[in-house]
């Protein structure tokens, strides 16, 4: 018997626990049951339509074999297909059907299928088409043990490369540029399909891989503006604090009594006092134009002009043709307090 490399993995992912411990060899002798997933009532029901009993069984099933040699077929030309070659596998309905329609046809069009038969399949398996019917995964399944445990690809895939051989045709195998071995690895149960599985599990891998490094990504912006935006809560609550603290109080120095002259007096007298300028910090009124100091904020003005820090974008909505960055006053300049 041809090695498999891998199969012991592999039948774990395909028969159940309890069967397991049995040699490969003995595999296709099991009950069709012991494929997982397929349940003993399945097992029935195939039983009533097609007398299938064993792994073996199905994997010999002739009708499953029609349907993949249908899909084989299907990736031909039409007009390279010997139809007449394939007149004993659908119904007299579907003789002159090309063969891509048959396949999306109901699976009572092969021959030997029945309305009863079509029903069962659809309840056990959901299986209402022949392509459904030719893709049929335990069927394949048991295809695949079977080659195993006869060392090549005989038998099933034989048979149905043959089948679609003869029905193309030697001028239709010369124009498509293919050969009987081609049809068979369309669907040839054994290593070839293990290797595909594989390929496929290694793509669900790499999406997966794909997915998660988004979610991260997002995850990484979503922390990045949460941090932003606590930086901005925590500058406020800093200039809330800053506005209500109380500020030292300032001792008054009494000028010193300087005697003056009374030239000094008469000099100071012809000389007009200069206006005392209002404090830094003091009470802005909305409608008040007022001159940016240095140490000024948009955050430090809407508190001194309204109580708090959340209107500091009324001030710099008003000011936009002077005020180009809310981040940087430039001293000197004359705004509006709306």
């Amino acid at each position: 018997m041809a090695e498999v490399v891998g199969y012991d993995k592999y039948l774990d992912r395909r028969i159940l626990k309890e069967y397991r411990d049995r040699p490969l060899e003995e595999v296709p002798g099991l009950p069709v049951h012991a494929l997982k997933g397929l349940s003993e009532g399945d097992e029935k029901l195939l039983n009533e339509s097609f007398y299938v009993k064993t792994v073996r069984d199905l994997a010999e099933l002739k009708y499953v074999v029609w349907a993949q040699e249908l899909v084989v077929l299907a990736r031909m030309p039409q007009s390279k297909i010997n139809m007449d070659l394939l007149k004993d596998k659908p119904i007299k309905k579907y003789e002159t059907t090309p063969v891509k329609k048959i396949l999306q046809s109901p699976v009572s069009a092969l021959q030997g299928v029945s309305a009863a038969d079509k029903n069962r399949l659809g309840k056990a398996f959901n299986v209402k088409t022949v392509s459904q019917f030719a893709r049929l995964k335990y069927a394949k399944w048991a295809q695949e043990i079977c080659a195993a445990v006869d060392g090549d690809f005989d038998g099933v895939s034989a048979a149905a490369s043959a089948a679609g051989a003869a029905a193309l045709g030697a001028a239709g195998l010369a124009a498509s540029g293919s050969g009987p071995s081609d049809a068979a690895s369309a669907y040839a149960p054994g290593q070839s399909v293990l290797r595909d599985e594989s390929a496929a599990d290694s793509s669900g891998s790499k999406w997966w891989r794909i997915l998660l490094f988004i979610l991260i990504i997002a995850l990484l912006l979503f922390a990045i503006w949460y941090f932003l935006r606590g930086c901005g809560e925590k500058e406020g609550d800093a200039i809330d604090a800053g506005a209500n603290q109380q500020p030292a109080p300032i001792e008054e120095v009494q000028p010193a009594e300087v005697e003056e002259t009374p030239d000094a007096a008469d000099a100071n007298a012809d000389v007009a006092p200069a206006p005392t300028p209002a404090p830094t910090g003091t009470d802005l009124q909305p409608g008040q134009d007022y001159a940016i100091q240095n140490g000024d904020t948009l955050y430090k003005l809407s508190r001194r002009a309204y109580g708090n820090q959340r209107e500091w974008r009324k001030i710099f909505d008003a000011n936009r043709a002077v005020i180009k960055n809310p981040d940087l006053l430039q001293t000197g300049r004359s705004i509006r307090i709306p």
